[in-house]
């Protein structure tokens, strides 16, 4: 078994929600000076939601480091962003080598046309996120050419998760959700100027990560509050603005 998934990794969260925008969208800014180097396909670029999620996201020193490992001519692997189809609207992203074997050289990182209409930038923010550590992922992965590589002396932790996961090809979101809800509930704290506190941005990471053991071994009565808080967050949020926290 090659360990790559039997077809995309998906980071399924949920919330589509309604709205969408009601007057076309202003013209996509420029990417930052430091992504220039990175390819999106124009569907990405062109879409302002997208863009402007990105940007504020890149302040994030953790998020600025990860993408740091695929920017340069001298970096091996390279990163996509795209905008495409992915069937149903819940997906909201998904990541994925490409060409999808152990020898490729790039990284897609997609967010799902379908439903990026319908959600707020934090939610597009939580999935670059999310997708980001996919990607973060694959690139240790391929980089020793697959799993059939990975051991306890190149990348432990992650070596731990595939060990105990592999049969069931969740190995990526059983070490998200043990090593990576801290890292993403404080870029999205960040990301979204502090207006909450970190335990609500904590309830937010935990989105797409709900088949998980760590959240499976958590009481009813935490998954319900957490579940509270990420409807409060995202409640009244503004579907066609970066500054999203209320409706206009």
């Amino acid at each position: 078994w090659s360990g790559l998934p039997t077809g995309p990794d998906y980071g399924n969260m949920p919330h589509g929600g309604g709205g969408g925008y009601n007057t076309p969208p202003p013209p996509p800014p420029p990417p930052p000076v430091n992504l220039l180097d990175t390819s999106m396909a124009p569907d990405f670029y062109k879409n302002a939601k997208a863009m402007c999620a990105l940007n504020k996201l890149m302040q994030n020193n953790y998020y600025k480091t990860t993408l740091n490992n695929f920017i340069g001519e001298n970096k091996p692997l390279d990163l996509t962003f795209k905008i495409l189809a992915i069937g149903v609207p819940s997906v909201y992203g998904d990541t994925q080598p490409n060409p999808f074997n152990w020898n490729s050289n790039n990284i897609d990182l997609r967010l799902n046309k379908n439903a990026i209409d319908n959600l707020s930038s934090i939610e597009v923010a939580l999935t670059l996120l999310h997708e980001g550590i996919h990607a973060e992922m694959y690139r240790k992965l391929l980089g020793i050419h697959g799993t059939i590589n990975l051991s306890i002396d190149n990348f432990p932790s992650l070596f731990n998760m595939y060990a105990e996961y592999k049969n069931d090809g969740q190995y990526q979101h059983q070490f998200m959700a043990n090593y990576y809800i801290d890292i993403m509930s404080a870029a999205l704290k960040q990301y979204d100027g502090n207006r909450f506190s970190l335990d609500y941005y904590q309830a937010l990471a935990w989105e797409g990560l709900h088949g998980t053991d760590v959240w499976k071994n958590k009481l009813p009565a935490d998954t319900v509050a957490i579940n509270n808080k990420v409807l409060q967050l995202l409640n009244g949020r503004n579907k066609t603005k970066c500054n999203d926290l209320y409706e206009e």
